[in-house]
């Protein structure tokens, strides 16, 4: 038996009456929807991102996904709600980490993840096209396509 008056229960509640497994969007859905979001709203467009050449764009992912590891059922968030990781590589008014009061703690680590992701694919993107342009210059054609 669930209990629905816990977080856990109230999610595994929600999945099961969830008829049409559409209406959960994938991961990778959710990621593409926020790097566009990133990039309309926010105006991170890849030659911002290019910018950020020592990596940041990495290290504020693994900042996002490390905050996503710890939503945990309860509430962790009190003792370093407000604290920026020193990992993290740009000024603290950009920190936006979930929670967002009212939501369960998987739906925050979620969005932390989604954050991350987009990120992630931010710098995969920058990388390729560094790659293109060295690659360009050298005559030879060698980018993330022909990783094996």
């Amino acid at each position: 038996m669930v209990h629905t008056d816990t977080p856990l229960g109230r999610v595994i509640c929600s999945l099961v009456s969830t008829s049409n497994e559409a209406a959960i969007p994938s991961g990778a859905d959710l990621i593409h929807r926020e790097r566009s979001r990133q990039i309309v709203e926010e105006g991170w467009t890849p030659q911002h991102d290019d910018q950020h050449d020592l990596f940041e764009l990495t290290d504020a992912a693994m900042c996002y996904a490390e905050r996503a590891s710890q939503c945990e059922d309860g509430d962790p968030w009190p003792e370093w709600k407000d604290r920026v990781p020193k990992e993290w590589p740009w000024s603290v008014k950009w920190w936006k980490p979930e929670p967002r009061l009212g939501q369960p703690n998987y739906e925050q680590a979620i969005r932390n993840l989604v954050k991350a992701g987009a990120l992630i694919a931010a710098e995969i993107d920058r990388l390729n096209r560094l790659l293109s342009v060295i690659d360009s210059s050298e005559g030879v054609r060698m980018g993330a396509g022909s990783l094996k």
